[in-house]
């Protein structure tokens, strides 16, 4: 995603349309905001708010400075001349594409209108420019102020990029991506016993797998066994002599062993409490259940998948 953006840079002339913008391309802007595995549909605006960058603020800031600047030095009533139409019609284009991925329409429609009429057969003059900076720069405040907007600090990003248990768990549990997601995004936004709901969903996949992993009529993963029963599972072969163990277990002693040893971490202290809402869980308390799913799904996906 993008870093921080200088969309204009200054210079000796007023003009925005001089040749000195040094900002991202069109497509850059209109790319800037989005997550990884955007798609074009249609989303609520608390989600286009989650992944904005706090630089594209600032863009849009600069913005409306500068063309505020620029219509208080435009001349009257000459035509725009054919370097001033040229670098327009390119600025204006991409501006609606930052004001797109922000979900502002009501400036995209007028800056659009115009667009529209910088390319048709009718002539454009200063007058006419002032009129839409005048028009556009209160469309933009107007929106702006219906739209409530959420800071992520920098440290919580982490948790809105994709595949925040990494690949290897992405591809071997796909069933629990959705959860994983909805289970970090919570985290980044402040809601910790949400994130924690979300976690236990995800570490159910990883209990059936390893359940039907160890090759045991007690552990069917239809009947989603519970953590109970694998967890004495693995106290009783561990409490063997190695080779005393069952032959799943021999033949993977190192990774059954770390699997155990993470969903004992998890399970105890947060799991059947949260079924029976018997408390929150602050930011502090979600990220150390958070790290520890993280653990033990990443383990599993060392050998085992659904």
């Amino acid at each position: 995603m993008a870093q921080s953006t200088h969309v204009f840079r200054d210079g000796q002339d007023s003009s925005l349309f001089n040749g000195r913008y040094s900002g991202p391309n069109e497509s850059a802007l209109e790319n800037s905001a989005k997550p990884p595995g955007w798609t074009q549909r249609a989303v609520q605006p608390w989600t286009i708010a989650m992944w904005l960058r706090g630089n594209q603020f600032y863009d849009i800031a600069e913005i409306m400075e500068r063309i505020d600047d620029l219509a208080k030095k435009l001349p009257k009533d000459e035509a725009l001349d054919s370097q001033m139409h040229r670098e327009l019609k390119k600025r204006l284009a991409a501006w609606c594409a930052m004001l797109t991925t922000l979900g502002l329409t009501l400036p995209v429609k007028t800056g659009r209108r115009f667009l529209k009429r910088l390319k048709g057969r009718e002539a454009v003059n200063y007058s006419h420019l002032r009129e839409f900076v005048k028009e556009f720069h209160g469309r933009v405040s107007d929106d702006l102020s219906d739209t409530n907007l959420w800071a992520v600090p920098r440290e919580r990003n982490r948790f809105l990029e994709g595949q925040t248990f990494g690949k290897d768990v992405e591809n071997a549990f796909g069933k629990a991506s959705k959860d994983i997601s909805e289970a970090s995004r919570c985290l980044a936004l402040g809601r910790a016993t949400a994130s924690v709901f979300h976690l236990m969903r995800v570490t159910e996949i990883g209990l059936q797998a390893l359940g039907r992993s160890l090759n045991d009529p007690t552990l069917d993963p239809k009947t989603n066994p519970s953590w109970e029963k694998i967890l004495a599972r693995g106290d009783r072969e561990l409490g063997k002599p190695l080779n005393e163990r069952s032959p799943e277990w021999r033949s993977n002693e190192e990774f059954f062993s770390t699997a155990h040893a993470n969903l004992r971490a998890v399970k105890d202290g947060w799991r059947n409490k949260t079924i029976h809402v018997e408390r929150d869980y602050d930011s502090e308390d979600a990220e150390e259940v958070w790290n520890a799913v993280r653990g033990f799904m990443r383990q599993l996906a060392k050998k085992l998948s659904v």
